[in-house]
Formats: C-alpha cells, structure tokens, sequence
C-alpha cells in the first residue's frame, strides 16, 4: 500500500509500515524521487478495494526538506523571493509546519 500510494507522488523505491509511540496510530514511511519543479504534494488521494470503504485521503509529511516557499510549496526559495508571490497576494499559505514529520517512531 505503501508503495502505492508513494508512486502516485513519483517513483517510489521503498515502504515500511511503523507505529507511532506517541499516538499509537499507524503511518506508512516510502522514500520516493520528486521533481522539485513543481509544488510539494501535500495529500495522496487512494482507491481501496472495498468498495464498501470506497477511497481515501492520505496526508503527506516530509521528514527532512531544504528551503522552500510556504505560498506555492515549490523547493528552492523563501516566501519573500517567490517569483510567484503575486499570484498568491492575500492567500493565506497553503504549506507550513504541518507537512514535516517530526521524530516518528
């Protein structure tokens, strides 16, 4: 499932399943190659095969990320240095602390 899901962000290379010690949920961790033109993904949408369960969202964390910008998400630069930031004048940012993993374990 891992893999799966991993592969709609781009070639995914490997997934492992871990449980979280503080909240005892479950979360898949999948290393996976992005192209860093274009805007961290921040959810994965799944089909499941049960069609009772129907399908899903999965949100995405990134466990370590360079500089990048909070409006478009796009790796490389700060929000001030944005060469789209007029794009998103008044937007609150889409991204934000929320996307990066912190010590799961």
């Amino acid at each position: 499932m891992g893999t799966l899901l991993g592969s709609a962000l781009g070639p995914a290379e490997t997934a492992t399943i871990h449980r979280s010690a503080s909240s005892g949920g479950l979360y898949i961790r999948t290393k996976i190659t992005l192209d860093l033109q274009l805007p961290l993904p921040d959810e994965v949408a799944a089909t499941h095969e049960d069609p009772e369960k129907g399908s899903f969202k999965a949100l995405v964390k990134f466990e370590s990320l360079p500089q990048f910008g909070f409006l478009c998400g796009v790796v490389g630069h700060v929000n001030r240095f944005c060469p789209r930031k007029d794009d998103h004048f008044g937007n609150l940012p889409r991204y934000g602390k929320h996307i990066v993993a912190h010590a799961l374990g």
